[in-house]
């Protein structure tokens, strides 16, 4: 979808609240409406208000990180705008002060409502424990003979994808997915900022959410199904999946951080567990059977294109991860695989993740890891070395990545993405120099010009971001 065509959907949206007779009430009304109209009486259809500062903001970011725009603003029916909003408005125009102080605002603002989550949900979930206990042995009376412990989670596992009761479990699962929120905007400040405190904050955060969880699962006692119960429903629900991905999204930044091998061998572990079958299947033949992803060969049958449809976004952020993780061992075929992958992919190019700044800032980040990754290559002397030539050359890959990243970043949009991969890309350059003329290397300055544009944009970038130039 062109940007500009997704800016007025945001438009519309920031303006739109619907009223619509009870008569003509949809048969699917969202979770967080829980209305019985009487006849005569209205509902509100709600409509997502996304925010973004104005440049008045941005000039007074530091001294206004919470703007009165988005204090005082609220959903179309209701409730608070969105705190991934503010803080990925810090993310990409602010500083870790700012973002700091907006982290602390959305925190205390959205506390009671994670608290009472975490009350309601600990009942609601002992509920549907319960009917799942009442209704297996029903299941089990019209099945047959009581199982062999060896075909018992097999068992478990029919009668819980059939059951009503565990479909209830997983939607409850669903909703304390507000636990895991403090935890997910420090790691994106983290990441914006390449910040150990905000890493550390996270961490906290999402222990304490690990902790939160298992609380609201204590009432499982020993009873087997519930425990294959509530087994099932962290697997399917969104925040046992999420909770995964938020623990390697922070193994992954440690490993990053202190290139350890300890750190690295961790991100990997997980990686393993997260691993399901068929993943590498569907990432290596996607697109051979059409133009969608989940277009198959079909030689693979229906199973594999049925899993595909139903687990598509993990997978791609699985096989993202994986290639973040390949480049901390200096291999960087999975990112340009991920990056081909991502080019043909037509749906992830059009999200709300790409509204303000018009591109997926994890495809900017992914193409300058590639860059991080040869970087560290080039300060490996390897034993074959031609008086510098190989180092040289794997500064200049690094070049390349770096100004590939650059070119898929406005400036204006995210001036913080914007200064750190230019930095980044300037001290490569710098070494790069340096291997030229201490080595005697004669592969040519191919990126002079790439970096007189980023000394100019740095020096002025304050500027562009307020529109004071």
């Amino acid at each position: 979808m062109p940007l500009n065509a997704r800016l007025w959907l945001a438009v519309l949206a920031a303006h739109a609240t619907f009223i619509v007779p009870a008569a003509a009430r949809p048969q699917s009304v969202p979770q967080s409406l829980e209305l019985q109209p009487g006849a005569g009486e209205t509902i509100c259809l709600p409509v997502l208000r996304l925010w973004n500062g104005t440049v008045d903001d941005i000039r007074r970011i530091e001294s206004d990180p919470v703007p009165a725009s988005y204090r005082s603003g609220q959903q179309s029916c209701g409730g608070p705008l969105r705190a991934v909003d503010l803080i990925g408005w810090h993310d990409r125009f602010g500083t870790e002060a700012s973002v700091t102080a907006a982290l602390s605002f959305v925190e205390r603002r959205d506390a009671r409502a994670r608290d009472q989550a975490e009350r309601n949900m600990r009942r609601h979930i002992a509920t549907a424990l319960a009917a799942i206990s009442a209704e297996y042995p029903q299941y089990r009376a019209a099945s047959g003979p009581p199982p062999d412990a060896g075909v018992a989670e097999g068992i478990y596992r029919d009668f819980l994808e059939h059951s009503e009761a565990a479909a209830t479990l997983v939607q409850t699962l669903e909703r304390l997915n507000i636990l895991l929120a403090p935890a997910e905007l420090h790691l994106a400040a983290a990441d914006a900022f390449a910040s150990p405190r905000f890493r550390d904050a996270a961490r906290a955060r999402l222990e304490a959410s690990d902790r939160a969880l298992a609380v609201a699962i204590a009432p499982s006692g020993t009873d087997p199904i519930r425990r294959a119960a509530l087994d099932y429903a962290l697997r399917e629900s969104r925040i046992g999946r999420t909770s995964a991905m938020l623990h390697l999204r922070l193994a992954l930044l440690d490993a990053r951080s202190s290139g350890a091998e300890g750190d690295i061998a961790n991100a990997e572990a997980l990686l393993k567990t997260m691993r399901q079958p068929g993943y590498e299947e569907i990432f290596r033949d996607s697109f051979e059977g059409g133009r969608d992803f989940c277009d198959l060969p079909e030689h693979h049958g229906e199973a594999l294109a049925e899993q595909c449809e139903e687990d598509e976004r993990a997978i791609k952020a699985f096989k993202y991860q994986e290639a973040v993780a390949a480049l901390l061992r200096g291999r960087t075929d999975p990112a340009q695989e991920y990056l081909e992958m991502y080019r043909r992919d037509r749906k992830d190019n059009g999200d709300w993740d790409t509204l303000w700044t018009g591109v997926d800032t994890r495809i900017v980040t992914l193409q300058a890891a590639i860059g991080d990754a040869n970087v560290r290559l080039a300060g490996t002397d390897g034993p074959r070395d031609r008086n510098g030539y190989d180092r040289a050359m794997k500064l200049d890959e690094a070049l390349e990545a770096y100004v590939a990243a650059i070119r898929l970043i406005d400036p204006a949009a995210n001036p913080v993405q914007f200064r750190a991969i230019a930095t980044r890309a300037l001290a490569a350059h710098a070494a790069m120099t340096r291997v030229d003329r201490d080595g005697e290397v004669a592969i040519g300055d191919r990126h002079a010009g790439s970096m007189a544009y980023l000394r100019v944009v740095l020096a002025r970038l304050d500027d562009i971001a307020q529109a004071r130039i």
